[in-house]
């Protein structure tokens, strides 16, 4: 899946800088997890987002954790998944 995250104000992106990089060590560790790349755009507001997973599954528990975790800010992400061929899943 790929897409972007988008903060708001300031607030939205102090809370991106306290959380990201934990979200990103515990969504490289979850059983599934391909591959997770977080690279911040020149804009510094934004960054892009792309995830990869073994199937399905493994994604959805992973959004799961997401929703329930203190990352707690509104994530403008596609929810279309666009699956990698490298992830052996179609």
């Amino acid at each position: 899946m790929t897409g972007q995250l988008i903060c708001q104000d300031d607030d939205e992106f102090a809370v991106v800088m306290d959380f990201l990089p934990r979200h990103i060590e515990l969504t490289l560790a979850e059983p599934g997890c391909i591959s997770f790349d977080v690279e911040q755009c020149r804009d510094s507001w934004v960054w892009d987002v792309s995830e990869c997973f073994q199937d399905a599954h493994s994604s959805e528990l992973h959004q799961a954790r997401v929703r329930a975790s203190e990352w707690g800010l509104r994530r403008p992400i596609s929810s279309a998944v666009i699956p990698c061929r490298d992830c052996g899943w179609v």
